[in-house]
């Protein structure tokens, strides 16, 4: 809108953060209804700014994976029926994504283990879960 001044977001952002910040510009204040966050305080260059965590997932076949990624790290986490694979990347130096730390850097990689099991937790207390088969593969993760 036109009292909106034009900012360019340096941070980190997702897709899931676009209603609560437009619900935010509206004056609404319902922030329970969505798992992401208003981008006002990014835009405005005020309040917590933190780096954010962007995470994802996604299914492919049988596989259900989760990757998260700060403006430094790159962690990738897929697994299936039998196993659990866990991938992490220094973006600084290693920006292809070659040299696998997750072994090397083991105190990194359970901290992206755990925001991803809150993430999960989150997920589950804020929609019914349907699939059976998604209940399968989080309850062997977690």
């Amino acid at each position: 809108g036109p009292d909106i001044p034009r900012e360019k977001v340096e941070n980190q952002v997702s897709h899931i953060d676009l209603a609560p910040t437009i619900m935010d510009l509206a004056g609404i204040k319902d922030k329970h209804s969505f798992l992401g966050f208003s981008l006002v305080p990014y835009i405005k260059s005020q309040g917590d700014t933190d780096e954010k965590n962007i995470i994802s997932e996604y299914w492919y076949r049988d596989e259900m994976g989760y990757s998260i990624r700060t403006k430094r790290w790159k962690f990738i986490m897929t697994f299936n029926k039998t196993s659990i694979k866990k991938e992490l990347y220094d973006l600084n130096g290693d920006p292809r994504e070659q040299i696998n730390l997750a072994e090397d850097e083991k105190r990194i990689t359970e901290n992206f283990v755990k925001r991803i099991k809150r993430h999960i937790d989150m997920e589950r207390r804020c929609f019914e879960v349907s699939s059976k088969r998604k209940i399968y593969y989080v309850n062997i993760f977690l």
